[in-house]
């Protein structure tokens, strides 16, 4: 039985910051292996043809990864990541629902994450979605270097180094400078097996022959089965087949969004039109008792208007309260009842009998004309106005 071809493959690696230069590696299934270096994110559709048909990994800057061991009770899903972005709060700077966590590995209790921020993750898609590239598989850069379990692994790409400490972990230093700053931490020197030539302060590496930095990682990405990209795609998919039989059903309900509104709003409209009306109803009423039940006409409530504005107090109104003060506490506890004021004269109301106000009546202002007129028995009304306004 013939043996499928395998497919054809390309390896591009992304730096965590745009503007850098981009390696790429290309290994067809029937020709010879090509590589080579773009200027930058910016180049990457001339990859696009080579992408076509090709099985595409992309290998990203394990700077903007962040690696960690956590402690889980149960068999990790993806409806459990958010419980453990929370165990990243303590070494995260930033806000830990903002990670997109990949799950590398689970042993018992124990959970080793892959933790990167969601914007710098869909910042890589889109370099790739404007080049016409989609990408199958994605993993941080150093797990793709040879397994390090019994001893740290190191590599040159360009003029930055890898460097891989444990089966699960690794960083990227950009220059020889930046590697042995990081270096000179620990002690002893960890001497990481290294598959390129070692710096100068560090010629006590053990090194193994290695032809091209490219090649070695495609292999090495070849072997995992991380994939930070796997509940993207994953979870899209599966949305397609859980829903495609109810395609029509929500296409109704989309056209049902541009009419219901309208109705909504209408009937809401309608609903304050009421509750306006009651309330401007309560209102008239509490301002006119002998109107209640009436529901007013547009000109009726324009007169009472003109009426209540010209019963509005006036400057003269408290001129003359102030100059009637002395007379008014002649009174002694006689108090009016109500005050009318219209046409620059004020009327007092007693509930007493005008004989008994007159006998407590002091000095009557100069300025002021009084007039007493009896309304019944027990019920006095003076009127009070200005000389000058006679």
């Amino acid at each position: 039985m013939r043996k499928p071809t395998p497919p054809d493959e390309l390896f591009i690696h992304l730096h965590d910051r745009p503007g850098q230069s981009v390696a790429w590696y290309y290994r067809p299934a029937s020709a010879p292996a090509e590589e080579g270096t773009l200027a930058d994110e910016n180049q990457l559709a001339i990859l696009q043809p080579r992408a076509l048909g090709s099985r595409v990994t992309v290998l990203l800057g394990a700077r903007a990864f962040l690696f960690h061991r956590a402690t889980f009770g149960k068999k990790v899903r993806p409806g459990h990541h958010a419980a453990l972005a929370w165990q990243l709060e303590t070494i995260t700077p930033g806000d830990v629902t903002q990670l997109h966590l990949t799950v590398l590995d689970q042993r018992g209790q124990d959970v080793w994450l892959a933790a990167v921020d969601k914007a710098q993750l869909q910042r890589w898609v889109d370099w790739l979605s404007d080049a016409g590239i989609t990408a199958g598989q994605a993993l941080p850069d150093v797990l793709a270097l040879p397994d390090a379990s019994q001893r740290w692994q190191a590599l040159r790409l360009q003029r930055q180094w890898l460097v891989r400490q444990s089966r699960y972990a690794g960083f990227n230093a950009v220059d020889e400078e930046e590697l042995a700053l990081i270096f000179s931490r620990f002690d002893p020197d960890p001497a990481p097996l290294s598959h390129s030539p070692p710096p100068g302060c560090f010629s006590q590496w053990p090194t193994v022959a290695s032809d091209s930095a490219m090649p070695l990682l495609a292999a090495g990405a070849r072997q995992t089965q991380v994939n930070v990209l796997q509940h993207l795609a994953g979870s899209k998919r599966a949305a397609s087949r859980r829903w495609r039989h109810l395609l029509p059903v929500l296409g109704g309900l989309y056209l049902a969004t541009f009419a219901l509104p309208p109705l909504i709003s209408g009937y809401r409209i309608g609903q304050q039109a009421d509750r306006l009306q009651t309330q401007t109803l309560a209102r008239y009423w509490q301002y006119f008792p002998q109107q209640r039940g009436n529901a007013p006409s547009a000109q009726r409530l324009a007169e009472q208007k003109a009426k209540l504005l010209q019963q509005l107090p006036r400057d003269g109104l408290l001129t003359l309260l102030n100059d009637l003060r002395p007379f008014l506490d002649g009174l002694g506890d006689e108090r009016p009842q109500r005050l009318h004021w219209q046409d620059n004269r004020l009327e007092l109301v007693f509930a007493t009998p005008p004989d008994t106000l007159k006998a407590r009546q002091s000095a009557i202002p100069p300025a002021l004309e009084l007039h007493w007129l009896g309304d019944g028995e027990n019920q006095t009304r003076l009127q009070i106005t200005r000389r000058d306004a006679l």
